[in-house]
C-alpha cells in the first residue's frame, strides 16, 4: 500500500512539475515568440523550471519527514521516499539544465563558468549562486549515499545546507531567468518560496513546543 501511494504521489507531482514548466514556458512565449529563440534555449529554461520544482518538493517533503503527527495522514517512509526521489530529480534536471545552457552557443556560458563560482564575465553573481547551489546538491547526494558510513552529526550538519541551497537556487532563478519579469513566473517563485518557508516555520514551532512539553514533564517529575 505504501509503495502504491509513493508511486501514485510521485506521478501526481511529476504531472504538477510538467504543468508548472508548461505554464512558465507559455508565459514567456508571448514576450519571446518574435525573437526566434532556438530549441536549446527553451530546453535550458524548461529544465531550469523542472529543477526548481523538484528542489522545492524535495525541500517540502524533507521538512515533513520528522513532523509530529504526520503518521496519522501518511506513512513516514512514503514521505522519506518522496523526499529522496525529488532530491534525485532535482540533481538530474539541474545537470541537464547546465548542459543545455552550455551547449547552446548563444548563451555564451562555458562549462567552467557554469561550475566555478564567479568565473563568468556576465551574470557573474547569478551564475555563481547557481554553481554553489549545484555543488551543494552534489555534496548532499554524496553524503546521503554514504549515510551509513559517516556520523549522524556530520550528516545532519551537511544536510542543513539544503536550506541554503534552496535560497541560492531561488535567487539564481530570479536573477538569471530571462522571464523573471513575467507576472506568472513572479507569483510562481513567491508561492513556492512561501510554502517552503511556512513548512520550515511550522517544523521549528512544533519542535520548540515538543521541547517545552518535555521540559515541563521533567520538572514535574
Amino acid at each position: 500500500m505504501t509503495a502504491l501511494l509513493t508511486r501514485t504521489s510521485t506521478t501526481g507531482f511529476l504531472l504538477l512539475a510538467a504543468m508548472a514548466t508548461a505554464n512558465a514556458a507559455w508565459a514567456t512565449l508571448a514576450g519571446a515568440s518574435a525573437a526566434d529563440l532556438p530549441l536549446l534555449w527553451w530546453a535550458a529554461r524548461a529544465l531550469g523550471f523542472v529543477a526548481y520544482v523538484a528542489l522545492t518538493l524535495s525541500m517540502l517533503f524533507g521538512v515533513l519527514v520528522s513532523a509530529r503527527g504526520l503518521d496519522a495522514w501518511v506513512a513516514r517512509k512514503t514521505v522519506l521516499d518522496l523526499h529522496q526521489q525529488w532530491a534525485l530529480a532535482a540533481l538530474i534536471s539541474t545537470v541537464l539544465h547546465i548542459l543545455t545552457a552550455v551547449v547552446h552557443t548563444e548563451s555564451h556560458i562555458s562549462l567552467v563558468e557554469a561550475l566555478v563560482p564567479f568565473a563568468a564575465e556576465r551574470l557573474t553573481g547569478a551564475l555563481a549562486l547557481g554553481a554553489i547551489a549545484t555543488w551543494g546538491l552534489v555534496v548532499l547526494a554524496i553524503t546521503s549515499w554514504l549515510r551509513k558510513r559517516i556520523s549522524y552529526t556530520l550528516w545532519r550538519a551537511i544536510h542543513a545546507f539544503a536550506f541554503g541551497a534552496f535560497v541560492l537556487a531561488v535567487v539564481h532563478s530570479v536573477a538569471a531567468g530571462t522571464d523573471s519579469a513575467q507576472p506568472f513566473v513572479q507569483w510562481f517563485y513567491i508561492v513556492t518560496t512561501a510554502v517552503v518557508t511556512a513548512a520550515v516555520v511550522f517544523r521549528v514551532l512544533v519542535a520548540l513546543a515538543g521541547r517545552t512539553r518535555a521540559s515541563r514533564v521533567v520538572r514535574t517529575g
